[in-house]
């Protein structure tokens, strides 16, 4: 029963991951399109975005 839990926890772990990896490429994408010109701001939107976040462990 345990390992399930782990698995389910590692499992949710790689997928928030996967999101913030993703949110910084587009963050990325939106700096090259010129769509945001400075790169804090891409950083400010993610920090304030996930600061509030629950982490779980």
């Amino acid at each position: 029963m345990e390992a399930t839990i782990e698995n389910r926890n590692i499992a949710e772990t790689e997928e928030q991951q996967d999101a913030v990896r993703n949110l910084v490429v587009a963050g990325l994408e939106q700096i090259k399109t010129g769509k945001t010109k400075d790169f804090n701001a891409v950083c400010d939107r993610l920090e304030k975005r996930y600061t509030s976040e629950a982490i779980s462990y």
